[in-house]
């Protein structure tokens, strides 16, 4: 009588095909078996070796487990995500100092492509915070140096999108580089304490640059310095807007007690689907300040307002790729260890709470081609986004699936609701982002 039992050991040797950016992974199996005759009952010999390689792309690996019942759940959340994702996006583009509908721009195409490559199966990529304030204060500077000071006018506002859309290649090609090389493990060197304080400070930066929306002050030069945002801000005091200041304040004690009202443990457990609650915020907030603009003329008692959104897809952007200012590269840079730094530290969370493993040196390859493809359509850098994560997370999305459902729905926003959002109130757009990156 021969007992065979098969143990499979793990040996990885990562190599990259860059033009599919598909892992190979050699797997090295031995085959443990005992022979009474030949090694005894209690001895073991290892006397096979095979080696199998095995192609995997996330999302493949992902759809051989897919059922009728995940779909549902991605489905329902991909729709609520998207909800969300619209004034949010939104609101992350007034922060990068562009025109609304990039945000939107930069929320379809991202979305849809990187659950193809990507490892985490809750991430949503599109628009954050951090690096839409990086994107502003990178900007800024450059297109100041290269003689523009009106942020008003065309020629501003042509060079700054440009910067942008070159910023987006730029970072696609060195996240794509460091995912080639393996440079993953970089992630190892950053302790909770130092991830803790970068983010708490962020906050506090990422906040206090939308307070010139929310007192409805308009021209207000932007930093990324805390005290030259305080002086910036008491010099254009005298422009405040009381109208729009007790819209955006309504607003953030709306979504705060919405937050709270969801993470209450008693209403949890006798209203399980209280968690919509803080997920449909956004939307709630700029439905009623919609309603209120259009019923109540909001623009005519000056309150200022989004303003035209071209409808339709975005335009491809690659001509706009080259040439690259030498200025923009420490910009990229920056862009590319925070954007990492912060959908890492993401996915890595959701791994540990469903159960499965992130690669890192992959999510930079899914972060990539994500930035790539948005590149080619008008997007601005991307990364993980936590606002949009954490909903897609609490609605109870299983696959990459409900990321790619979010991106379709923002196209069909794109294609035929734009004109609904041009009523959307500055200031209602400041409160929500105050709101998401404080909590």
């Amino acid at each position: 009588m021969t007992t065979m039992t098969k143990t499979i050991l793990m040996e990885p040797t990562n190599v990259t095909l860059i033009t599919v950016a598909i892992k190979t992974t050699t797997r090295k199996t031995r085959v443990k078996h005992h022979e009474a005759g030949r090694c005894g009952r209690n001895k073991a010999c290892w006397s096979k070796t095979r080696y199998e390689k095995k192609a995997t792309i996330p999302a493949i690996e992902q759809c051989r487990q897919y059922s009728a019942a995940t779909l549902k759940k991605d489905i329902v959340a991909g729709i609520t995500v998207a909800i969300a994702v619209v004034p949010l996006s939104m609101s992350y583009a007034t922060l990068a100092g562009l025109p609304v509908q990039y945000g939107l721009y930069s929320s379809f195409l991202p979305a849809c492509v990187y659950p193809i490559l990507g490892t985490c199966r809750q991430l949503v990529v599109g628009p954050a915070a951090l690096v839409s304030l990086l994107v502003n204060t990178g900007l800024s500077k450059i297109v100041t140096d290269e003689g523009l000071t009106d942020p008003s006018s065309d020629e501003y506002i042509a060079r700054y999108t440009e910067l942008a859309i070159q910023c987006t290649f730029l970072v696609a090609i060195m996240n794509i580089c460091l995912g080639v090389l393996g440079f993953g493990f970089i992630t190892q060197f950053l302790s909770k304490a130092l991830m803790s304080g970068f983010t708490s400070g962020a906050a506090i930066i990422l906040s206090m640059s939308q307070l010139k929306n929310l007192f409805g002050l308009r021209n207000v030069p932007s930093s990324d310095r805390v005290y030259e945002m305080i002086q910036n801000l008491v010099r254009a005091m005298d422009q405040w807007n009381w109208k729009a200041f007790t819209l955006g304040s309504a607003c953030i004690v709306v979504l705060v007690s919405l937050k709270y009202l969801s993470q209450n443990p008693r209403l949890s457990q006798k209203y399980p689907n209280i968690k919509w609650v803080r997920a449909l915020g956004p939307f709630f907030v700029s439905f009623v300040a919609i309603v209120l603009a259009y019923t109540l003329d909001l623009e005519d008692r000056g309150i200022p307002m989004v303003g035209e959104i071209p409808s339709g897809l975005p335009s491809v952007s690659v001509n706009q790729w080259l040439p690259v200012s030498s200025k923009l590269w420490v910009v990229a840079i920056s862009m590319v260890i925070v954007g990492f730094v912060q959908s890492v530290a993401i996915s890595k969370r959701f791994a540990y709470k469903h159960g499965y493993e992130i690669d890192s040196s992959q999510e930079l390859l899914g972060l990539g081609i994500a930035n790539l493809i948005g590149g080619v359509f008008q997007a601005y850098p991307t990364t993980g986004a936590i606002g949009q994560s954490a909903i897609n997370d609490d609605i109870g999305g299983q696959t990459g699936a409900s990321s790619v459902i979010s991106g379709l729905v923002v196209m069909l926003v794109l294609l035929f609701l734009t004109p609904v959002f041009e009523n959307m109130p500055m200031s209602v757009l400041a409160a929500i982002v105050i709101v998401f990156v404080m909590s």
